[in-house]
């Protein structure tokens, strides 16, 4: 049976986001912390939800994660369209 490596993923990719969400804080003026934050929590929800079809228990639930994906893009989206606006 092949195994795919399903915490180590989530933890590399947790760890990405969270050196690009700093990056971000440190380079951008004036402070969009706040935004950052938000869109930083909304990227690793969407990047968990894409790695749960991977794991060895399947969840029962039949639009739970394709809600949940919308909704995270919707944020992320909302939140760039506020961090470009400049408000």
């Amino acid at each position: 049976m092949r195994r795919i490596p399903v915490q180590l993923i989530e933890s590399a990719s947790t760890g990405t986001v969270a050196v690009v969400a700093m990056l971000a804080v440190l380079l951008t003026y004036p402070a969009t912390g706040g935004l950052i934050f938000v869109a930083a929590i909304a990227a690793n929800t969407f990047i968990r939800q894409v790695l749960f079809p991977m794991r060895e228990v399947h969840r029962a639930t039949a639009h739970g994660r394709a809600l949940t994906m919308a909704v995270t893009a919707l944020v992320m989206a909302a939140d760039l369209a506020i961090a470009v606006s400049g408000h």
